[in-house]
């Protein structure tokens, strides 16, 4: 808040910053439990960087193929959950809310201001308009996928920094008379405020770089917003040569961070799509983009890809498109405040309508920056218009929070399936039934929750829509090995990895099937390749570990299990092997921590209570060794193990000389 603010604006100010925070928690808060989803697997689940806090190294490179890979800030903010939360969704959840709510905070306070400029008349209802704003911003349906699927965090912290940087150059140029533009001539030069709000532009938009490509078009705003919306000619805009040092330095941080292209595996030019046929599709997603701003619905979590092609498909989206991009650069060239608006949408999509993204065509997270001002846009204009139209203020007022209220109750109804990721995808089926991701998607959450035959159902569909989608081979040949029908899981692996050669989970599956047959050379060989696909690839390591041991190649065995763990700490058989091979070496305390450990996850495990006593034995604890072997012959006998039952029988019996009956 300005010191020089009156005590009511104080007020209504804080009122506006608590409803916001509020409507943010009231909609969102619900769904903090939701559970990982899609790429939340490869983002945080198996993400091998994330797991230590320090050194700091693993964390600041991302692999390349994780949604995080030239997004290193990102990814710390991830290690920082794991290392307070582990694989709780809760944390994850929770702090992609709290970046939400800080944006949303700082939307309301951008068009607070912005409203405030001379070009604007709204006089005492600013304030209403821009809480308004960030009231819808904050719970408008088509943000949910940015807020609760836990790997777009990624747009998350960039939308954070991009308005960061927004705000502190209007503090800036407030802070600085005679530069910034209209609106900024009578208010004092307080030296060290105007520095503060330089460095705060130019960390944040650097911090911004570090999140996403997206940021690159954050300069580009701030210059356009002070020649649009400030009115400022070119001479205070070169007086503000700080402001545009400290923000542009921001794109030498992108270009360090994609040095090497590391996200050129999905993202860039040459990728097998014509650059025609993309942009042009991207002109009919740009307008779908539009209509769900206004009429969110259906929302989907993925979008299958279609190429447009013909003269009609060119006339009419194409046309459109470019009737818009005109609009932009006339009303910038006019400094009309629909050119600005239009300017921020399209630099804001920009990079991923410009560039080829083979994965997806089309994402309602990348419209989450570009709402905003869509949104500041509507509201104003609506004012207007009512206003022209004799509404009475209050009546104004209480549609536009009864339109926060129906925008708040969709995004409940919506966010809901985030609960449960198969409501999500039967949802995108209903709508999209030829979507080949989201049948692949269904039948793997029914694959895991035991039903078979719907699972083999959605995989064969997918494959119908498309022969040649991969990850669809390899999930129903993992179906096929899990009935025992190695052979035909072994020829769905080939031609999975015909249509897609990196794909190391098929060789590692094809490796465990191939071991399944007795076939182990043959194997360890799609094991060992499987490994040079991904290093960290967990099925590949554990069973490349359990050949190792049967070879007795203990200390590398190890090596791989080392792998496992530092993914799944918790994993029952990975503890159990790490705990036999410690035991060949005579590291018997360190095989006693990975019996205990996977014991504590499932202590019905008869053999690791066998272990355990005999590694208890081996140090010469005969107590703790004692207690072991009479759980697992307890728990031999319950489970009508009576080999094992009496072994641990003769062990346990007393001596002759000793009273009381053999257990």
């Amino acid at each position: 808040m300005d010191s020089h603010a009156s005590t009511p604006e104080r007020q209504h100010r804080l009122i506006s910053a608590v409803l916001i925070v509020a409507a943010v928690w009231l909609v969102y808060g619900w769904s903090l439990n939701a559970p990982f989803i899609f790429d939340d697997d490869v983002t945080v689940v198996q993400n091998p960087t994330i797991r230590q806090l320090w050194p700091p190294g693993p964390m600041l490179h991302p692999l390349r193929y994780s949604p995080t890979a030239g997004r290193p800030l990102v990814n710390v903010t991830f290690a920082i959950n794991y290392r307070f939360g582990e694989l709780n969704p809760f944390g994850y959840h929770l702090f992609n809310v709290a970046l939400h709510a800080l944006s949303s905070l700082l939307v309301w306070a951008i068009v607070g201001r912005t409203l405030a400029l001379p070009r604007f008349n709204f006089g005492r209802f600013r304030p209403a308009l821009a809480a308004i704003v960030g009231l819808i911003w904050a719970v408008h349906p088509l943000n949910s996928e940015a807020v609760i699927y836990i790997t777009q965090r990624t747009e998350l912290m960039m939308g954070l920094f991009y308005l960061a940087t927004i705000y502190a150059a209007l503090r800036y140029w407030q802070a600085a008379p005679g530069i910034g533009g209209e609106g900024c001539e009578t208010i004092p030069n307080w030296s060290a405020a105007k520095w503060g709000w330089l460095i705060a532009a130019g960390l944040s938009c650097a911090a911004g770089m570090a999140c996403k490509e997206v940021m690159v078009s954050a300069p580009l705003a701030v210059l356009l917003y002070q020649w649009t919306l400030m009115g400022a000619g070119w001479k205070r805009i070169r007086q503000s040569w700080p402001l545009y040092v400290a923000v542009g330095a921001g794109w030498l941080v992108l270009l360090a961070l994609n040095v090497g292209g590391p996200r050129s595996i999905s993202a860039g030019f040459g990728l097998n799509v014509s650059l025609f046929d993309w942009w042009l599709s991207q002109c009919r997603v740009l307008l779908m983009y539009l209509k769900l701003a206004v009429w969110p619905w259906p929302l989907l979590l993925h979008y299958k890809t279609v190429y447009l092609s013909g003269a009609l498909s060119t006339i009419v989206f194409g046309g459109a498109v470019l009737l818009l991009v005109a609009l932009a650069a006339v009303g910038l060239w006019r400094r009309w405040t629909v050119g600005y608006v239009l300017a921020w949408m399209l630099m804001i999509l920009a990079p991923t309508s410009l560039v080829p993204i083979i994965t997806e065509a089309a994402a309602e997270r990348r419209v989450y920056l570009p709402l905003a001002a869509i949104a500041a846009l509507l509201v104003a204009a609506g004012f207007s218009l009512l206003h022209r139209m004799r509404l009475k203020p209050a009546s104004a007022g209480a549609l536009g929070l009864l339109l926060v209220l129906v925008l708040a109750l969709v995004n409940l109804h919506r966010l809901a399936m985030y609960r449960d990721p198969a409501l999500l995808w039967q949802d995108l089926i209903a709508h999209q039934g030829d979507n080949e991701v989201a049948c692949n998607n269904l039948a793997a959450i029914w694959q895991e929750r035991g039903d078979p035959r719907k699972a083999r159902q959605l995989f064969e569909r997918a494959l119908q829509i498309d022969p040649n989608f991969a990850m669809a081979r390899n999930n129903l040949g993992s179906l096929l090995a899990d009935v025992g029908q190695y052979d035909q899981a072994i020829e769905q692996y080939r031609i999975a990895l015909q249509n897609q050669p990196t794909l190391a989970l098929a060789e590692s599956n094809w490796g465990a099937a191939l071991a399944k047959l007795g076939r182990i050379d043959e194997a360890i060989g799609h094991y060992e390749q499987a490994l040079r696909l991904d290093p960290y690839n967990i099925d590949a390591n554990y069973n490349m570990a359990v050949r190792l041991l049967h070879q007795g190649r203990t200390e590398q065995a190890i090596e791989h299990l080392r792998v496992v763990l530092n993914m799944k700490r918790d994993d029952v058989e990975a503890n159990v092997n790490m705990g036999m091979a410690l035991v060949r070496l005579e590291r018997y305390q360190q095989a006693i921590t990975h019996y205990q450990r996977a014991l504590e996850t499932d202590p019905t495990l008869t053999q690791a209570w066998v272990n355990l006593a005999q590694a208890y034995m081996n140090l010469d604890r005969m107590d703790d060794a004692i207690a072991a072997a009479q759980r697992a012959y307890d728990l031999a006998r319950a489970q009508g193990d009576t080999a094992l039952a009496e072994r641990l029988g003769r062990l346990l019996a007393p001596d002759e000389n000793a009273s009381g009956a053999r257990p």
